[in-house]
């Protein structure tokens, strides 16, 4: 932790938008501080952050909702059995950008492709994607943080898919289903519904996605500030020098914590500012994202443990792998 008059200079160099602008002067005249100062630029921070990741979620998740239910998911289902092994598991990957920031959305239909006969790399494959680059976290993520970095962390991710699912396909995972406990349900819709319907939909997954993750959320923009106040370039250097011993440390927390990718933007946010490398970020968000015990409790019943395990494994490898080149190449 750095001395608050350290700090005063360099937060004083700060570009501010009219918004974050008002909200410094406000806790200025508060607190009766100069511009500038921790006391200051860290409620400011937090409650612009605040506001704005709220609104970009609400925003980005309703209409990424409402345009989801125009994607024919039976057709998706269908066209992954006829395809040649490999552009299956790229189909499977980019359909995983189309799903939902929720486990709560995205189990069932991972469980769904399982009752429709989909090959278990296959659904995993959706899973994985679904977890670390569905379209509301991208967007997101372009918005709260910057085109660059979202351009990287997509690319780098869907590699990481793609090759989870290709290593996925050599094991013979229909032996780990237990196809019996499997009902397809109701999977396809008798009839199209109304546009009210749609927004109905949309706005329901959004008020649900938003009742689950608004405390995360909060805890990551107060984390977010207390970086943007006590966190300079020196930090971020020392951070650097771990090497694979920081993607490792950053890896094996996502292995016990887990959040939305959303969720931990804001804190992201604030280390890119401060300069810390690709490589942890990637590492930190993807662990998080990805690594999750309650959707271990959720597939136990219909996958066995030992497959989820393989894809746990196996994540956690390319993990470091893609951290550790991270950390070389930029």
């Amino acid at each position: 932790m750095y001395l608050l008059d350290s700090h005063a200079a360099e937060h004083a160099a700060h570009h501010h938008g009219a918004l974050q602008e008002f909200f410094v002067n406000l806790f200025c005249k508060l607190f009766g501080v100069e511009d500038g100062n921790p006391l200051a630029e860290i409620p400011a921070h937090f409650l612009y952050d605040l506001l704005r990741t709220f609104l970009i979620f609400i925003i980005v998740l309703s209409v990424v909702s409402f345009l989801k239910t125009y994607i024919p998911v039976a057709s998706v289902r269908k066209s992954l059995l006829k395809v040649n092994r490999y552009i299956a598991i790229v189909i499977a990957a980019f359909a995983g950008i189309l799903s939902s920031t929720c486990i709560c959305t995205n189990v069932p239909l991972f469980l769904g492709f399982l009752a429709f006969g989909i090959p278990v790399h296959l659904a995993m494959t959706y899973l994985i994607a679904a977890s670390m680059v569905n379209i509301t976290s991208l967007l997101s993520m372009a918005a709260i943080t910057d085109i660059r970095f979202t351009a990287v962390y997509t690319g780098v991710c869907l590699l990481m898919t793609i090759v989870a699912g290709i290593i996925l396909s050599f094991i013979d995972g229909e032996k780990y289903i237990y196809r019996d406990r499997i009902s397809a349900g109701a999977l396809d819709p008798d009839r199209r519904p109304t546009v009210s319907e749609r927004w109905g939909y949309a706005l329901h997954e959004t008020k649900h996605t938003l009742r689950d993750q608004w405390v995360y959320i909060v805890i990551g923009v107060a984390l977010s500030a207390l970086i943007n106040g006590f966190v300079n370039l020196d930090f971020a250097e020392k951070i650097s020098s771990f090497g694979f011993w920081g993607v490792l440390g950053v890896t094996v927390l996502g292995l016990v914590l887990h959040t939305d990718v959303v969720s931990v933007l804001p804190v992201v946010s604030a280390l890119l500012r401060v300069g810390v490398p690709y490589g942890m970020l990637i590492a930190l968000i993807t662990s998080l994202a990805f690594f999750s015990i309650p959707m271990v409790i959720m597939v136990k019943k219909t996958v066995s443990l030992r497959y989820v395990a393989y894809s746990w494994v196996i994540l956690f490898a390319l993990i470091l792998i893609t951290g550790q080149v991270l950390l070389v190449v930029t």
